[in-house]
């Protein structure tokens, strides 16, 4: 890292960053106290051991670099949002693809902040984390393959000719027959589906140990939306014969009690459904050059925001949401 005095005043998006990435630590540190407690794989408690160790060291860099540019930190997540004695709630493969989630997430943030970020510490900072997860997709992506359960990309056999549009139908129709699929859209469609059926699961076991009622019902219509964004795409790939490898029914077990708080689940819920909403199929519409799959993945990307803005409004009802750092008032 770069010495204090050549250090300079951080910029609004560097502070933005450090401040999310500060919040995904600590959301990241509380889940995986957890898992690393009820995990019966070595090789993930491995993994789960090595982000621990890395979440509270990039918390407490971020401490410092606020402490010195006196900027407060988010309260962000206590021990007592994850019991981390609870009852094992998911089985190791589902904790594998939590632990792949997460590393996803980071890797699509952390990039985004580096691009954006001018001081040298910080973009060190971000270097080095981006460098470590790639590291650690590596080894959980392995585990995941051998267990079955790596949402592999579909393998096409593709035509030896180069194709050079040269008429509209290539765009295709809102409604009707279409060209067939090319690969930047297969890729697109395969990446939604795998995401859909991970956090479909999410779904499945935040509904389960909720204790609200109003947090049992958000989660519950989290499946039915999910499950609307399958029902949606997996018919245009079925329809040409393209098969998809499924991240499988992971295993849940039966307890009454909750290791989750609801402030925690709710968090993750949003966190992800954004990168969902504003990444994936945001590429979505860059790849495909058919109407259909665009006017699909509007529908999709309206439908998630509007789920999303209820489980804001949740938070906000409840006192869990922190508002970013606030700029002084300059306005006349």
């Amino acid at each position: 890292m770069s010495e204090k005095k050549d250090r300079i005043a951080l910029t609004s998006a560097e502070i933005s960053g450090m401040w999310a990435s500060y919040i995904k630590n600590n959301m990241e540190l509380r889940f995986f106290e957890y898992f690393v407690d009820i995990v019966e794989s070595d090789r993930i408690k491995e993994i789960l051991i090595s982000k621990i160790n890395r979440a509270k060291q990039s918390m407490f860099m971020i401490e410092n670099i606020f402490k010195e540019e006196f900027i407060p930190l988010p309260n962000g997540f206590i021990s007592e949002d994850v019991k981390a004695d609870a009852p094992r709630v998911i089985s190791d493969e589902f904790i594998a693809a939590f632990c792949y989630d997460f590393i996803l997430l980071t890797i699509h943030t952390y990039t985004s902040a580096l691009l954006d970020s001018t001081r040298k510490d910080i973009r060190e900072y971000f270097q080095d984390n981006i460098s470590y997860n790639i590291s650690m997709q590596d080894d959980v992506i392995e585990y995941m393959i051998e267990k079955g359960i790596y949402p592999k990309h579909p393998n096409i056999a593709i035509e030896k000719d180069i194709i050079l549009v040269d008429n509209k139908k290539y765009l295709g129709r809102l409604i009707g027959d279409n060209r067939p699929l090319n690969i930047s859209e297969i890729s697109a469609l395969a990446r939604i589906i795998f995401r859909a059926q991970f956090s479909k699961m999410v779904f499945v076991v935040f509904s389960k140990t909720a204790k609200s009622k109003e947090l049992k019902e958000h989660f519950n219509d989290g499946v039915k939306e999910i499950q609307k964004v399958v029902d949606s795409l997996q018919p245009v790939l079925s329809k040409e014969n393209i098969n998809i490898s499924s991240t499988g029914e992971y295993k849940i077990f039966d307890t009454d009690e909750s290791p989750f708080s609801e402030k925690i689940m709710l968090y993750f819920i949003n966190t992800c459904i954004g990168m969902y909403c504003f990444n994936m199929i945001g590429q979505s519409l860059t790849a495909s050059l058919r109407n259909d799959i665009n006017g699909k993945s509007l529908i999709i990307m309206k439908d998630m925001l509007e789920y999303y803005n209820k489980g804001i409004k949740i938070m906000v009802k409840n006192g869990w949401l922190e508002a970013p750092p606030q700029p002084i008032d300059m306005s006349i």
